[in-house]
């Protein structure tokens, strides 16, 4: 019983480092993929 408590325990743990990671990994991906697009967008709005 208790090692499949600490097994639950350390699965829960490691759930809640993997999370936020993927979340910043998939903002961080998002921003350099939004970027360019803003960057080269940005300029052509405000010369009009």
């Amino acid at each position: 019983m208790r090692c499949e408590d600490q097994e639950k325990g350390s699965r829960g743990t490691g759930a809640w480092v993997v999370y936020p990671f993927l979340i910043n990994l998939f903002l961080f991906g998002a921003l350099l993929f939004l970027f360019p697009q803003i960057a080269l967008f940005l300029p052509s709005y405000l010369m009009r």
